[in-house]
């Protein structure tokens, strides 16, 4: 069943991009989300709120037409709720990191 409820979500997300010449940029970011409901106090889960995440991303041309990318992806832990009776509800279980 929907939860009308009022939430709390906030946040941060970052991005730095750094041109080391004509033939080679890197950019990284950063993204952190949590959210509760205010009423009750309870953490959103995995259909509102994921879980953190950075990305690295070195992009290298050497020829003209030629473009090599190297993606590196994050993904963080987000443990935030508890069993009930034995099993997690829905979208609120617990996310282990990845890369």
């Amino acid at each position: 069943m929907p939860v009308r409820a009022p939430q709390e979500i906030y946040g941060y997300e970052a991005l730095a991009h750094n041109v080391v010449s004509s033939e080679l940029n890197i950019t990284a970011t950063y993204a952190w989300v949590e959210g509760k409901y205010t009423k009750n106090d309870e953490y959103l889960g995995a259909k509102q709120i994921s879980a953190p995440k950075g990305t690295i991303n070195i992009n290298w041309q050497p020829l003209g037409d030629a473009n090599v990318s190297l993606t590196y992806l994050y993904v963080g832990d987000r443990k935030r709720f508890d069993l009930v009776d034995g099993e997690y509800v829905g979208d609120k279980g617990p996310i282990g990191s990845y890369l």
